[in-house]
């Protein structure tokens, strides 16, 4: 599906989606609840397949029921201005993967932001601002839904764009690597600002992190900085600016500060 922005547009849905069954068969009454059910409607916008926005335009959303966007597939955003005013769950949610090469998203949701299911994230350029319930952007690894044995990628990847997030939770995470080549990010988060399951590397770009009551910047790998400036506040609370436990703190260029009880301390071959 390719939704082509033009103009002002603005989409409010219920907070129900009630089942019809008045026609004069269980065939028909199947058919017409296949996409009028609750189980079907996932969203203000939903497409079972790819969900593709490009052109100019704008388009407000006020999800009453449950997500603003959804697919069962992969979401692109190519263009156009998005404005989440409100959504129940989340604010963006694909199955596969969520990529954005360029327009801008304003999001205000009561659970996460951009919530990739069962895949990756990617961020080539463009704005995002939001504000949040949940976590910020969040690909994660949903093993209920793989089949056996299937391989999935759930990296993360920011090449450069704007990005300013407030999050009750986390503000991006990643169940694989995290990995930040460029752009301009800032978060303000309760839990980490950045959290990543596997190696985060940062190699480039302007990035603020501050958690309340967590860890600035945290891996459960290596952390490797090879440019670009990281200013990271942790909690006073015995967290950390950065915490990557007992593995690697490797710091091979770029402006950083670590900030807060502790923080890690950079290894041998910085």
């Amino acid at each position: 599906t390719i939704i082509n922005l033009v103009g002002t547009n603005i989409l409010t849905d219920s907070k129900n989606y009630p089942t019809t069954n008045d026609s004069d068969s269980e065939e028909e009454d199947e058919e017409e609840n296949k996409f009028t059910s609750v189980g079907q409607m996932k969203g203000n916008i939903f497409s079972e397949g790819d969900l593709v926005f490009t052109g100019s335009g704008n388009v407000r959303i006020s999800a009453n029921y449950k997500h603003a966007i959804v697919s069962d597939d992969h979401i692109r955003v190519n263009g156009g201005n998005i404005f989440v005013d409100n959504a129940i769950s989340d604010a963006i949610h694909a199955k596969d993967k969520f990529v954005m090469d360029k327009g801008s998203l304003n999001l205000t949701a009561t659970s996460d932001g951009i919530d990739c299911k069962n895949g990756y994230v990617v961020i080539n350029n463009g704005s995002i601002e939001m504000n949040v319930g949940g976590k910020g952007i969040k690909s994660e690894k949903d093993t209920e839904a793989l089949p056996e044995k299937q391989a999935i990628n759930y990296f993360t990847y920011i090449n450069n764009g704007t990005i300013n997030i407030k999050a009750g939770d986390e503000g991006i995470d990643s169940k694989q690597s995290l990995t930040i080549n460029g752009g301009e990010i800032s978060i303000s988060a309760n839990e980490n600002a950045l959290n990543s399951q596997e190696r985060l590397s940062i190699n480039g770009g302007s990035i603020y992190c501050y958690s309340k009551n967590s860890d600035g910047v945290d891996s459960n790998a290596d952390i490797i900085i090879t440019n670009g400036t990281i200013i990271s506040y942790g909690s006073n609370a015995e967290k950390s600016g950065f915490d990557c436990n007992e593995n690697k703190f490797i710091i091979k260029g770029g402006y950083v500060i670590g900030a807060g009880f502790k923080t890690s301390v950079p290894t041998e071959e910085s």
